[in-house]
């Protein structure tokens, strides 16, 4: 310990073997800009300790493109969260009756997992991200699975062909899910027949007109007080209050989704109009799809 030298964890530079060089598992010439990702058992899962998920409850794996942080602010991405990134669904694959998923992803950028049921809500969410170099092949053993379980006996799940992702519901559009473009559309043909102001006060003062305020539409704002994004209250986990657990938030813990689930006031929405709701609420209630203020 010198005074005069402010020193982190010093070595010694002494004469040594150089170490052997692992050789690379890519592939040197790609044939796409796109990777292969596995997951053994989606069943797998450390992060139900009340035992709510049942068998094959889990039909669908959704994946998600998280995008950069350009600006020092969120405030014209989330209304009531202020630490969210933007994000864009690229797809859904379904889940094998072993739970297995073998499918080709985007190379080069962050990936956030999503596992969906049958009404496509999530049922658990990622709350860190995967990311694949073109032509690599890696996946997991589930959906946090036990650390000191061993993995399922299945050499060959990497070498399954691999699924195609199915687009979200709604329209195509580049950068993240804005609820203009992809949630506005559904409630303009089928809620503001009773939640808009043609026929007086609407329905418990919510009306869900879109017009613009600022970084945010009206119908957004009201909508924000049926939806159960994280960040937007107190997490019960404790010391694991970043680990997910089933059906905790977005749209199965929201007021909104269980209303959709219920048929609410029969409006009987085609699925993927009540898909393009669930996205919404599943990507966090996202505004807009970039942390710009335009």
């Amino acid at each position: 310990r010198d005074p005069d030298t402010s020193c982190f964890s010093p070595q010694p530079v002494v004469p040594r073997p150089m170490p052997p060089v692992i050789p690379s598992m890519l592939p040197e010439h790609p044939e796409s800009d796109t990777g292969i990702y596995a997951v053994q058992n989606v069943a797998l899962t450390r992060n139900d300790p009340e035992g709510l998920l049942k068998p094959g409850q889990i039909k669908y794996l959704r994946f998600n493109r998280i995008f950069v942080k350009p600006a020092a602010s969120n405030a014209g991405l989330n209304g009531h969260v202020g630490v969210g990134l933007a994000k864009k669904i690229l797809g859904t694959v379904p889940v094998a009756d072993d739970g297995s998923v073998v499918v080709r992803v985007p190379a080069g950028v962050p990936l956030q997992i999503q596992a969906l049921d049958e009404n496509g809500m999530a049922v658990m969410t990622e709350r860190s991200f995967h990311y694949l170099h073109a032509g690599e092949r890696r996946g997991c053993v589930g959906c946090h699975a036990e650390s000191h379980a061993s993995p399922p006996d299945n050499p060959t799940l990497l070498m399954r062909r691999p699924a195609e992702l199915t687009p979200p519901a709604g329209p195509a559009y580049d950068g993240g899910l804005s609820f203009v473009r992809t949630a506005q559309p559904v409630l303009d043909r089928h809620c503001i027949r009773c939640h808009g102001l043609g026929a007086g006060q609407p329905p418990n003062n919510v009306s869900l007109i879109g017009t613009q305020q600022g970084s945010y539409s009206s119908s957004y704002l009201t909508l924000l007080r049926y939806t159960n994004p994280i960040g937007l209250k107190p997490e019960t986990h404790g010391l694991e209050k970043n680990v997910s657990r089933p059906m905790d938030y977005y749209a199965h813990g929201a007021r909104l989704g269980k209303m959709l689930l219920e048929n609410h006031q029969k409006v009987n929405l085609p699925r993927e109009d009540f898909q393009r709701l669930v996205d919404w609420m599943d990507l966090n209630s996202q505004a807009n799809g970039d942390s710009s203020f335009n």
